[in-house]
């Protein structure tokens, strides 16, 4: 298999940071936000509400300023919002659950910002050909950075404190914005961004855009099936195990599992056996949610996160290869940044939906409720994979 090419080791560099600060937000945040609350989600609900929505607003106003200004140091903008958010946590400390809105509008923009231009560098970066191995690629280091990054972040939070770690997480970011200064300046512009001009396309190409429809379908039920359950697993392993450090040791064991999956997928994947692996990779992660429905104890938990770290990883792998290939249409050549920003604003409207349901479930305040949130939200793997299946049809 061939190198990657050279234009490709700094994206990949800000990509695997972001993942790391992403890591630390998404898993040790929403722990922190649920202890600092007496595990009351609405707090985690509200912040993701705010933050989504805010995702997907920028995506939708930001689309004529990627695609006619320098992507480069927009890229570059997004990494010094996430700066700022993250040192403004470490300096509010435990006062976050008071200006957790706040906190959600600025983690929204940076995220906005972020990956509005690394989707469309990524896209102009990498050749069609080599899209499996870029994200395979990625993926595996981004799983080797995350066997060491929890435990030692779940450890660190244990033995000094939550602010303290947040400072260290803000530094490693730092890096990341001098890391992105090895790209090349990107000075091209092409024409302006329309989002209901490159819509009225796709209703014209018809059949032979099957497959960019099913790819914002997909994106809609990934709130649900990737976003909502990487905030569920989290608050149900401190229900089990409790701290931190627990918290930090099974990532950082999902995650050795996880590469193995990625490293399979490189090595086995080819595009006709996609239906195979739709299929097994849907019906597995759904069975093992019954443990849960019964009882949320150690056992269930750690059956159903490895389910998770092998094959919805797996799945979402395919998804993001297939993501980047339906666009490979006649008449869409130049729609790569509307393509883009559609997937994240049908992205973020699934998050919020799927968030509201959170919030709804936290004032309920029953476990019942959490356990059939749960449940909901593993089934939204099947008309997801449906819709990947048709999509990977067309490509």
């Amino acid at each position: 298999m061939k190198k990657l090419k050279k234009q490709t080791l700094s994206p990949i560099i800000c990509e695997t940071i972001m993942h790391i600060s992403m890591m630390f937000l998404d898993t040790f945040l929403v722990a922190y936000f649920f202890q600092l609350t007496n595990q009351n989600t609405t707090v985690i609900s509200i912040y993701y509400i705010i933050t989504y929505f805010i995702v997907g607003l920028t995506f939708w106003l930001g689309g004529d300023i990627i695609k006619t200004k320098n992507r480069v140091k927009v890229f570059q903008c997004g990494m010094i919002v996430n700066c700022i958010y993250i040192l403004t946590i470490g300096l509010l400390g435990e006062k976050c659950k008071e200006f957790y809105c706040l906190l959600g509008i600025l983690y929204g923009i940076s995220q906005g910002i972020y990956w509005l231009a690394a989707h469309t560098l990524r896209s102009e970066l990498i050749p069609f050909e080599d899209t499996k191995k870029y994200i395979s690629t990625n993926e595996i280091i981004n799983q080797i950075i995350k066997i060491v990054f929890p435990i030692v972040i779940g450890t660190s939070i244990e033995l000094t404190s939550f602010t303290q770690v947040a400072i260290l997480v803000f530094i490693l970011t730092v890096f990341q914005i001098i890391a992105s200064t090895k790209l090349a300046k990107d000075t091209s512009k092409i024409e302006g961004f329309n989002l209901l001009h490159y819509l009225s396309k796709i209703k014209k190409l018809g059949k032979k855009a099957q497959g960019v429809k099913c790819c914002y379908k997909i994106a809609f039920f990934e709130g649900f099936d990737s976003s909502l359950l990487s905030t569920l697993i989290t608050i149900i392993i401190i229900m089990a195990f409790k701290t931190s450090f627990n918290l930090g040791t099974l990532t950082t064991i999902f995650s050795i599992f996880t590469i193995l999956t990625n490293m399979i997928y490189r090595k086995y994947y080819k595009h006709k056996y996609a239906r195979s692996y739709i299929i097994m990779c849907t019906i597995l992660p759904v069975l093992s949610v019954l443990f849960l429905l019964f009882d949320i104890n150690k056992t269930s938990v750690i059956i159903y996160n490895l389910m998770n770290a092998i094959f919805i990883k797996l799945l979402s792998n395919i998804k993001s290869t297939e993501r980047y290939n339906c666009l490979n249409i006649d008449g869409l050549e130049n729609c790569k940044v509307e393509h883009q920003s559609m997937f994240e604003i049908a992205l973020a409207t699934g998050r919020v939906l799927a968030y509201f349901l959170l919030l709804f479930v936290g004032l309920l305040n029953d476990i019942f409720y959490f356990k059939l949130l749960l449940l909901f939200s593993t089934l939204i793997l099947i008309p997801s994979s449906i819709n990947l299946y048709k999509m990977s049809k067309q490509t």
